[in-house]
């Protein structure tokens, strides 16, 4: 079996980049520049960034695709290609697992902490109570993550965003270079502490898969009824209880690296951000081609020794991180060169209704593919997964222009609002922002 890590192949939709009461406006420079005894403003209060939108519909794309590993059978529950046979399926696993495991939630969450950052600011400049917002905020984030992981479905990762959301504000007044320095200290001390328990679970758990436990796996989600599974997800209550602690502190450092790029004025300038990028690019890709290509490797060769286990931690802790990065800094720099979005304009929408968006995709899959539903879990195959899941997500796109052009925001993203101020937020808008992006600059 592989050694367990962070759920890479996870991540959770975070709409936590703009105003819900607010209209767009141009960036104001002086409201960027600020004092200059004072850190750099990110944005104006008022502004939405539409990229980040852009970047989080991306994000959601990749994280249907790895989260299809999971759904659809039982290739994540053993190590590679256990539950594939044929070489499409083959062919398409590999590519999710080293061109996608841990890239997109990577991404979520530094996107997660670039909308901490930004809440702040807005709350600052509008003399808010941040804090008891941010709790509550978090607080409203964690009781739909438990309703996700004991009742749909027990890859959720909500869960572990709002514990390790809720300690951001501890480090708020940080400035740009203790930030990144405490997240690259506090990254590599987690990493460190999690490959090290990884290595010593799987060297504890390394009884070889057989035909019979895969069968025994689909049985049990291809056929278990709803109150069957849930029950149990409930008797695992506490150890999911303790591994969500444990794997928050991994988001931690993550979340602190999107702050600093709020602080540092990156994200509000990101069309001038040209040569940071391509730096990026420079250590990003190296990195992610030799780790990813590594656990390539492994998979290839279905190596069974020290560094098989290790290749799974080395692509969740390392490759995947810089190959997000990679995937971000392309995306940007194409939107650079494309005022209009062209294609990625319409994940705009789709990244606003992110949370309503995660978790629709968790109950149609569920419904598709396990027992209580059509009980196709484990019979399609991967590669005719992902097909039906890209179909679906194609759908997902064309329902969330729709929605916000007639609201302000997504259902579940209304009601996240309502829970956390406590009053119902004006939901219609007839001049969405959503439509907007589509036929204007992207900023």
């Amino acid at each position: 079996m592989r050694p367990e890590v962070p759920h890479s192949h996870l991540a959770t939709p975070t709409d936590v980049a703009g105003s819900p009461h607010e209209p767009r406006s141009p960036i104001n420079p002086t409201d960027i520049a600020g004092s200059p005894h004072e850190p750099r403003s990110p944005i104006n209060p008022t502004e939405r960034i539409v990229v980040i939108d852009i970047v989080r519909g991306f994000a959601l794309f990749g994280v249907l695709m790895l989260n299809l590993l999971s759904f659809s059978g039982p290739t994540l529950s053993f190590e590679a290609w256990a539950g594939s046979t044929t070489w499409w399926d083959k062919a398409v696993e590999l590519v999710l697992f080293v061109g996608g495991e841990a890239a997109f939630y990577s991404t979520f969450s530094f996107l997660f902490g670039v909308g901490v950052a930004l809440q702040i600011h807005r709350a600052s400049s509008r003399n808010e109570r941040f804090v008891f917002h941010h709790l509550s905020r978090m607080g409203v984030l964690l009781g739909f993550g438990l309703l996700h992981a004991l009742l749909i479905w027990d890859g959720d990762i909500l869960v572990n965003y709002s514990i390790a959301g809720s300690f951001l504000f501890l480090f708020s007044r940080l400035g740009p270079k203790a930030l990144i320095w405490t997240a690259a200290g506090l990254g590599g001390v987690v990493a460190l502490l999690m490959t090290i328990g990884g290595l010593v679970s799987a060297f504890g758990d390394s009884a070889p898969t057989t035909s019979a436990d895969v069968a025994e796996d689909i049985e049990t989600y291809g056929t278990g009824g709803f109150f069957e599974l849930a029950s149990d997800r409930f008797d695992d209550v506490g150890w999911l209880a303790v591994e969500g602690l444990l794997s928050s502190l991994w988001f931690i450092p993550i979340f602190l690296t999107g702050m600093w790029a709020i602080k540092t004025g990156k994200v509000a300038n990101w069309r001038e951000q040209r040569a940071f990028l391509i730096r990026v690019l420079r250590v990003s890709i190296p990195i992610a081609v030799v780790v990813k290509g590594m656990y390539a490797a492994m998979i290839l060769t279905e190596s069974t020794s020290m560094t098989s286990s290790l290749g799974p931690l080395l692509s969740a802790f390392i490759g995947g991180p810089a190959l997000g990065a990679t995937y971000v800094c392309l995306l940007l720099l194409f939107l650079q060169k494309r005022p209009d979005g062209g294609f990625f304009r319409h994940l705009a929408p789709v990244g606003r209704m992110a949370l309503t968006n995660y978790l629709t995709q968790s109950v149609v899959a569920v419904t598709v593919f396990y027992g209580f539903g059509f009980g196709l879990y484990g019979q399609l195959g991967i590669a005719l997964s992902v097909g039906l899941g890209i179909i679906f997500f194609g759908f997902q796109v064309v329902f969330s222009r729709w929605w916000l052009e007639r609201f302000k925001f997504g259902p579940l993203e209304w009601l996240w609002r309502t829970l956390t101020y406590r009053r119902r937020p004006v939901s219609t808008s007839p001049t969405s922002t959503a439509t907007a992006a589509q036929t204007t600059t992207i900023r």
